[in-house]
């Protein structure tokens, strides 16, 4: 139901954001999946929580049509930067790192030795 998935949704992906930008940088798949695995052993063990704050929402197809638009082709241009920078560096993304070559890539590296 979309009404729970709104802010389980939010909750869930500034849950294991937050810990990115303040804690350790580099580890935000390692928190997400800790925060998924925590609310899916919340959500079995207590499912009568979820029952009394349904926030409700727009269920206007434009809307969720725009959405999903929007994320859809964000995916795609960011397919097509990965594959760019794959064939312009000859890289193999199997065995090869894609952005060992920026600055961000070798502050996090530093800060995670």
């Amino acid at each position: 139901m979309s009404d729970h998935s709104t802010y389980t949704g939010l909750a869930l992906l500034i849950a294991c954001t937050v810990p990115t930008f303040f804690t350790k940088r580099g580890a935000w798949l390692q928190h997400r999946a800790q925060t998924l695995a925590l609310y899916a052993m919340f959500a079995m063990a207590l499912p009568q929580f979820y029952t009394f704050a349904e926030i409700p929402t727009t269920h206007n197809p434009t809307a969720f049509f725009v959405v999903s638009l929007i994320a859809l082709i964000s995916n795609v241009a960011l397919a097509a930067y990965q594959l760019h920078r794959i064939r312009a560096r000859k890289l193999n993304p199997l065995k090869d790192e894609l952005y060992n070559d920026t600055k961000n890539y070798r502050e996090v590296v530093e800060e995670n030795r």
